[in-house]
């Protein structure tokens, strides 16, 4: 009998073993903690193998939705009855209310499903594409998964009962390679960089600058992972959080020293002095970063920088007064080299607070490109004699009317395929992720930053500018070997944008002030754009005016970062043309046919009660 008990234990802990390897990805999902998601990733099988546990005895659900509600969802729910038999459904909801099921096919693939007294657990398979209409693809960039689940089984013929308040949603990269799986080794240490008791103003937006001193100095270490400390509280507070180093010789009585980061209300121009390269950035809803085991950010040595301005940027919409914030960020680093030094390259829009960039009110999509020239890259690296330049990750980061964001990549002028994009970009998620593949970027090429934008309801024009309610584009690009180079942006010129509303000539100032023709003279360019009368016929022909807009383009590094006290000011050049545009390769449909309301054929017979018991049985068999 005891050798009966070990061999079916033995069995047992097999199917554990094989059960908990499976699964790559691992999220809670919500605040509580009863609804956990695993998932694996099969790039050859073009397909995801989900597992939901769930603290219930009934249904439960799990979807992916184009905007983090139930319309237009593809939705799976499943259940297990009193007798042990697991079913799934594959559905899809046109409204908020029962979602129907899918009658074109069944492409979410039930594995196992398994119940106790506490947790309810369904494991199933759906390929990237299916191609059925009611289905939606799993894609590179955010996903938006709803979920949700009930203490009642569906009963035949009737519908699962309401969920009642059992529901969420979340954006995750379900495609990506998690951040977090590069093990650190032994001797990593650790620094915290927070700012101290800021009473953030009751104010919309509040970018807050604060200058420190790093501790490590004398040789070099290698940063090999960072991650954001917020406040517990201050969590829609907090929109994000850079570290910058402050350039050679910047003068070491700016330590400890916190204040408005821009503009009039900063005393000292420490916001404009240091924002150039950056240790490590963070925007909302972003986790924790790992290098790879090849690479490490340095820092240390005698050349590099000392000093370390953090940038916090205060969202407060309900102009709170009782905010005292002491957020930042956290940085793990070691004595123990890596193979290269990493460098972090911002690409896109130059933001220096002019409304530079405008988007029309009533678009339903508007497109706004901005450009690294060749030349900024190619001097770069024949400075350093270095070939190319290879990216391994980044963030893509815009703000509320943002809908998609690309760092597109041209080479001899064609495009090859995008460095990094994100078709459903989502404000409240702005995670820095691992490239698939780590993209060479050669001497001679060009990247160009795309973004698209919503503004269906918005009464005006939406400028660039550092509130959320503004606009930005931009591409954080981790790559090596690092350059001396920090920033590789451009915004449109005043001049070329406003001869879109028969303006003359214009002073590029602040707000670019018009100087002529006569009737339009001292007004702002804001105030031109917003008294236009906006169709979406006006809104087209703008679209095309903008992309061939001319720009001021900046190609930075620490030497030659803006001095204290002054403004930003570029060379002014044409578009780069957009010739040869990349045409990706169209998806193979996969259809798995589960055959409806199917019941599961069980994986590792008795395993369904005993994986939750799994350590009170390994007991049993050391005691035998």
């Amino acid at each position: 009998m005891a050798r009966k008990l070990c061999e079916l234990l033995f069995l047992v802990l097999l199917c554990a073993t094989f059960v908990s390897s499976v699964y790559q990805r691992r999220e809670v999902l919500d605040k509580d903690g009863k609804y956990v998601l695993s998932w694996t990733v099969d790039e050859k099988d073009k397909s995801v193998t989900f597992s939901v546990e769930v603290e219930t005895s009934g249904w439960v659900g799990l979807g992916l939705s184009p905007h983090g509600g139930m319309s237009e969802s593809d939705i799976v729910i499943g259940w297990v009855d009193g007798d042990g038999n697991a079913f799934l459904t594959d559905r899809y909801a046109t409204e908020n209310g029962v979602p129907a099921i899918d009658t074109t096919s069944q492409d979410w693939v039930l594995l196992s499903g398994w119940e106790n007294d506490t947790h309810t657990s369904i494991s199933f398979k759906r390929p990237f594409d299916t191609c059925d209409e009611q289905d939606r693809a799993i894609q590179d960039g955010t996903s938006r998964v709803i979920f949700a689940w009930n203490d009642a089984d569906p009963v035949a013929d009737v519908t699962p009962p309401y969920h009642d308040a059992n529901r969420g949603a979340k954006s995750l990269l379900l495609l990506d390679k998690d951040p977090e799986q590069t093990p650190l080794p032994d001797n990593v240490q650790t620094l915290e960089i927070l700012v101290s008791k800021v009473h953030v103003p009751a104010e919309d937006t509040t970018y807050w600058c604060q200058c420190f001193k790093l501790p490590m100095l004398g040789r070099k270490y290698h940063v090999i992972k960072w991650e954001q400390v917020v406040q517990p509280g201050h969590e829609t507070l907090v929109h994000h959080t850079i570290a910058y180093f402050c350039p050679p010789g910047t003068n070491e009585s700016l330590v400890g020293l916190g204040e408005h980061c821009y503009g009039r209300r900063s005393s000292t121009g420490m916001g404009e002095h240091c924002n150039s390269r950056i240790l490590a950035a963070f925007a909302v809803g972003g986790g924790p970063f790992t290098l790879p085991n090849d690479a490490g950010l340095p820092l240390g040595e005698d050349s590099d920088p000392t000093l370390i301005m953090l940038e916090m940027h205060y969202d407060n919409p309900n102009l709170r007064n009782d905010y005292y914030d002491s957020s930042g960020v956290r940085i793990y680093y070691t004595t123990d080299l890596r193979q290269h030094d990493v460098g972090v390259l911002e690409t896109g829009l130059e933001n220096d607070g002019g409304p530079h960039m405008m988007v029309p009110p009533g678009a339903n999509t508007f497109t706004s490109r901005f450009f690294c020239y060749p030349d900024c890259l190619e001097n770069k690296m024949t400075a350093q004699s270095v070939d190319s330049i290879t990216v391994i990750g980044g963030i893509l980061h815009s703000h509320l009317a943002g809908v998609a964001i690309r760092a597109r990549h041209f080479r001899g002028g064609v495009e090859l395929p995008p460095i990094a994009e994100d078709e459903t970009y989502d404000f409240n998620f702005q995670q820095t992720r691992y490239l698939h593949h780590p993209v060479e970027i050669r001497k001679g090429d060009y990247i160009v930053t795309e973004c698209d934008y919503k503004t269906m309801k918005r009464p005006h024009v939406t400028i660039g500018g550092l509130p959320t309610y503004r606009e930005m584009c931009l591409a954080f690009l981790i790559y090596y070997p690092r350059l001396e180079l920090t920033q590789c942006v451009s915004m449109p010129t005043y001049a070329a944008t406003l001869r879109f509303a028969s303006v003359e000539t214009v002073r590029e100032g602040y707000y670019g002030m018009v100087e002529s023709p006569t009737e339009l003279a001292g007004k702002s360019s804001v105030w031109i754009m917003n008294n236009m009368n906006w169709t979406d016929r006006l809104v087209q022909r703008f679209q095309e005016h903008a992309l061939r807009a001319s720009h001021y383009f900046f190609c930075e590094d620490q030497q030659n970062q803006v001095p204290i006290g002054q403004w930003p000011r570029g060379e002014e050049r044409a578009p780069i043309p957009m010739t040869g545009p990349f045409q990706p390769k169209t998806s193979a449909c996969q259809v798995y046919t589960s055959g409806g309301e199917t019941a599961a054929r069980h994986v590792c017979p008795f395993l369904t009660l005993v994986l939750i018991t799994f350590p009170a049985a390994l007991m049993s068999v050391t005691a035998l």
